[in-house]
Protein backbone atom coordinates (compact mmCIF):
# COMPACT_ATOMS: atom_id res chain seq x y z
CA UNK A 1 0.00 0.00 0.00
CA UNK A 2 1.20 2.99 -0.85
CA UNK A 3 1.53 5.78 1.92
CA UNK A 4 -0.37 8.96 1.53
CA UNK A 5 1.71 11.57 1.93
CA UNK A 6 -1.10 14.21 3.13
CA UNK A 7 -1.44 12.37 6.14
CA UNK A 8 1.95 14.26 7.22
CA UNK A 9 -0.15 17.50 6.78
CA UNK A 10 -2.85 16.00 9.01
CA UNK A 11 -0.22 15.02 11.83
CA UNK A 12 1.06 18.78 11.38
CA UNK A 13 -2.00 19.99 11.95
CA UNK A 14 -2.98 17.88 14.80
CA UNK A 15 0.51 18.98 16.45
CA UNK A 16 0.12 22.40 16.21
CA UNK A 17 -3.58 22.29 17.63
CA UNK A 18 -1.51 20.43 20.24
CA UNK A 19 1.22 23.01 21.12
CA UNK A 20 -1.61 25.20 22.06
CA UNK A 21 -2.60 23.81 25.55
CA UNK A 22 1.16 22.60 26.05
CA UNK A 23 4.07 23.87 28.77
CA UNK A 24 6.25 25.70 26.84
CA UNK A 25 9.37 22.95 26.37
CA UNK A 26 7.01 20.16 25.08
CA UNK A 27 5.20 22.87 23.11
CA UNK A 28 8.52 23.66 21.10
CA UNK A 29 8.91 20.73 20.55
CA UNK A 30 5.64 19.84 18.94
CA UNK A 31 5.67 23.47 16.95
CA UNK A 32 9.29 22.16 15.61
CA UNK A 33 7.91 18.43 15.09
CA UNK A 34 4.88 20.22 12.69
CA UNK A 35 6.92 22.68 10.80
CA UNK A 36 8.69 19.11 9.43
CA UNK A 37 6.19 17.40 8.71
CA UNK A 38 4.15 19.56 7.21
CA UNK A 39 7.21 20.28 5.03
CA UNK A 40 7.63 17.30 4.05
CA UNK A 41 3.70 16.43 3.15
CA UNK A 42 4.83 18.92 1.00
CA UNK A 43 7.94 18.12 -0.53
CA UNK A 44 6.92 14.23 -0.72
CA UNK A 45 3.61 15.12 -2.67
CA UNK A 46 5.54 17.43 -4.78
CA UNK A 47 8.77 14.92 -5.67
CA UNK A 48 5.86 12.13 -6.65
CA UNK A 49 4.14 14.27 -8.73
CA UNK A 50 7.59 15.32 -10.93
CA UNK A 51 8.68 11.22 -10.74
CA UNK A 52 5.23 9.64 -11.36
CA UNK A 53 3.13 11.89 -13.53
CA UNK A 54 5.97 14.58 -14.98
CA UNK A 55 8.59 11.93 -15.51
CA UNK A 56 11.30 13.93 -14.08
CA UNK A 57 13.84 11.76 -12.56
CA UNK A 58 14.52 12.84 -9.01
CA UNK A 59 17.57 11.72 -7.41
CA UNK A 60 16.70 9.72 -3.97
CA UNK A 61 19.45 11.22 -1.33
CA UNK A 62 21.88 14.10 -1.79
CA UNK A 63 20.23 17.19 -3.50
CA UNK A 64 16.43 15.59 -3.68
CA UNK A 65 14.79 18.95 -1.75
CA UNK A 66 16.94 20.85 -4.08
CA UNK A 67 15.79 19.28 -7.16
CA UNK A 68 11.94 19.15 -6.57
CA UNK A 69 11.87 22.93 -5.82
CA UNK A 70 14.10 24.09 -8.61
CA UNK A 71 12.00 22.29 -11.34
CA UNK A 72 8.81 23.94 -10.22
CA UNK A 73 10.56 27.09 -9.58
CA UNK A 74 11.77 26.80 -13.31
CA UNK A 75 8.87 25.22 -14.76
CA UNK A 76 5.88 27.46 -17.06
CA UNK A 77 3.54 28.71 -15.11
CA UNK A 78 2.74 31.23 -12.06
CA UNK A 79 1.49 27.68 -10.21
CA UNK A 80 4.49 25.97 -10.90
CA UNK A 81 6.29 28.53 -9.86
CA UNK A 82 4.54 29.68 -6.76
CA UNK A 83 4.94 25.87 -5.51
CA UNK A 84 8.98 25.81 -6.06
CA UNK A 85 9.01 29.30 -3.77
CA UNK A 86 6.83 27.68 -1.14
CA UNK A 87 8.54 24.43 -0.93
CA UNK A 88 11.96 26.77 -0.48
CA UNK A 89 10.34 28.93 2.09
CA UNK A 90 9.13 25.89 4.04
CA UNK A 91 12.76 23.63 3.27
CA UNK A 92 14.30 27.21 5.45
CA UNK A 93 12.11 26.68 7.97
CA UNK A 94 11.92 23.08 8.59
CA UNK A 95 16.07 23.07 8.72
CA UNK A 96 15.69 25.68 11.17
CA UNK A 97 13.49 23.66 13.62
CA UNK A 98 15.43 20.68 13.15
CA UNK A 99 18.84 22.24 13.62
CA UNK A 100 18.91 25.18 15.45
CA UNK A 101 18.66 25.80 19.36
CA UNK A 102 16.89 28.69 18.98
CA UNK A 103 14.18 29.50 16.80
CA UNK A 104 12.13 32.94 17.32
CA UNK A 105 8.75 33.57 16.52
CA UNK A 106 7.99 29.66 16.22
CA UNK A 107 4.39 29.15 16.82
CA UNK A 108 4.31 31.98 13.67
CA UNK A 109 6.80 29.70 11.99
CA UNK A 110 4.46 26.86 12.59
CA UNK A 111 1.17 28.57 11.80
CA UNK A 112 2.91 29.61 8.48
CA UNK A 113 4.10 26.30 7.49
CA UNK A 114 0.81 24.96 7.52
CA UNK A 115 -0.74 27.39 5.09
CA UNK A 116 2.38 27.03 3.08
CA UNK A 117 2.31 23.38 2.81
CA UNK A 118 -1.76 23.61 2.37
CA UNK A 119 -0.88 25.91 -0.78
CA UNK A 120 1.29 23.64 -1.86
CA UNK A 121 -1.00 20.16 -1.64
CA UNK A 122 -3.72 22.20 -2.80
CA UNK A 123 -1.51 23.79 -5.79
CA UNK A 124 -0.45 19.88 -7.05
CA UNK A 125 -4.07 18.82 -7.07
CA UNK A 126 -4.85 21.71 -9.61
CA UNK A 127 -2.35 20.51 -11.72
Amino acid sequence: MTFDWVEFLRVAEDLYGAAATEASARREALLRIAVSRAYYAAFSLARNRLRDIDGVKVPLRGNAHLVVAHRFEEGVGIERQDIGARLQRLRVDRNRCDYDDEVDDLADIAAQSLRRAVAVVDALARL
